[in-house]
């Protein structure tokens, strides 16, 4: 620990302000090993978990199975940060856990360190950890490596300020999170209420255009913002809207605003919308309705079925070509133009939600660097996230 710097920062080693456990998994042959007594959390688990807090996996263990493992029982509050296959995802444990071999868990220390000013610097230091990862298989950050990185620290006091700035950022992003879906699951419910009323068995072709994607020379992308927004498959979906993760300067083909981007390459069949216009790779086609956007999507959205051939096994990869993608079958409602209205209404809700969403984010991402290394002072944050909340 160095001497104090301005405003009471000081520099810790991991060890100093937390204590570093490591995870295990029992044997996967007996299936006693797993049941539901103590939640285990894995890197797989934190990729798909999207809050700061997480309470369970996909799987849990049972007593024998955390007695045979080297997994250990984890208190809530723990910090998780997944230490292989990727590295750096991080959670806060809502209650007792344990984990597998894949995570370093950090029981911070009470009088120097909060669990969430703690999720918080990992969360902004994903760098600094995969800089000190090493491997030949795979890149791992080993135990030791860990307890021995340094880290700047405030006060207790301003350690818990910084984490109640951002965590009221977190707050107001899962709520609109929440209430995306909540929409989402009404519009599902509207649409299947529609169809016990009467339903056609259409052509997409007959009701909609099919735009195949094409990808622009790869000297054209980049991560600058400059040119029109580029996407290029289902890895780049997020809950509803696409990521804006590359640029292209060149675009060769076009998704319009409202058009249903359709993964084209494995999954097949994986869906979004366009909230603009934007340039897609070969791995999407854009499906466009001029009079029904909304329930194009969600009639899509219902025919999980029909992508059921193209994503089968024994091929190399999924995959449907545009001929077969204007010739699928869909279920159509009879009376479309009232449900389009109704749908409709649902969807610019969610668009609403979702702009509130991408501003909250761009305004964490600017802050969560800044307050967790000192560079801004957590009273001028305070003030620009509670005008933004």
């Amino acid at each position: 620990m160095s001497d104090d710097t301005d405003y009471g920062w000081k520099l810790y080693k991991v060890s100093d302000f937390a204590e570093v456990v490591g995870g295990g998994t029992p044997s996967t042959n007996d299936q006693t090993n797993f049941g539901e007594d103590i939640p285990w959390i894995t890197p797989k688990d934190l990729s798909t978990h999207q809050s700061r807090y997480i309470s369970r996996g996909e799987r849990s263990l049972s007593a024998k199975g955390l007695a045979g493992s080297s997994a250990k029982r984890l208190p809530a509050g723990t910090v998780l940060v997944s230490s292989r296959a990727p590295i750096g995802l991080t959670a806060v444990a809502l209650n007792e856990v344990s984990t597998n071999q894949g995570c370093r868990s950090l029981i911070p220390k009470a009088d120097l360190a909060d669990s969430e000013f703690v999720y918080y610097l990992m969360t902004a230091s994903t760098d600094y950890l995969h800089q000190h990862a090493n491997g030949t298989t795979f890149m791992e950050l080993s135990g030791g490596v860990f307890k021995n990185l340094e880290f700047m620290l405030p006060p207790i006091k301003d350690q818990r300020r910084i984490a109640e700035v951002l965590g009221a950022l977190d707050d107001r992003i899962d709520v609109l999170r929440r209430l995306q879906s909540l929409l989402q699951d009404e519009a599902r419910a509207r649409l299947a209420l529609a169809f016990v009323d009467g339903a056609d068995e259409v052509k997409l072709e007959d009701i909609v255009e099919v735009v195949m994607g094409n990808s622009p020379p790869g000297s054209s992308y980049n991560t600058e913002g400059t040119g029109t927004p580029l996407f290029q498959g289902c890895a780049e979906f997020g809950f509803r809207y696409p990521s804006e993760r590359l640029y292209t300067t060149q675009p060769s083909r076009m998704a319009a605003a409202n058009d249903t981007l359709v993964s084209v390459r494995a999954p097949v069949g994986k869906l979004n919308r366009a909230s603009g216009a934007c340039s897609i790779g070969r791995g999407l086609a854009a499906v466009r309705s001029q009079k029904y956007p909304s329930l194009t999507y969600y009639a899509l959205d219902a025919s999980e079925d029909v992508w059921d051939p193209y994503n089968s096994e024994g091929t190399v990869f999924g995959s449907i070509n545009g001929g077969s993608l204007r010739g699928l079958n869909l279920t159509w409602p009879a009376d479309p133009d009232v449900l389009e209205q109704q749908l409709r209404g649902i969807d610019n809700a969610i668009t609403r939600f979702a702009v509130e969403e991408t501003e909250l984010a761009s305004a964490r991402a600017v802050l969560l660097p800044a307050l967790v290394t000192g560079e801004l002072r957590v009273a001028a944050a305070e003030d620009l996230v509670g005008a933004a909340t």
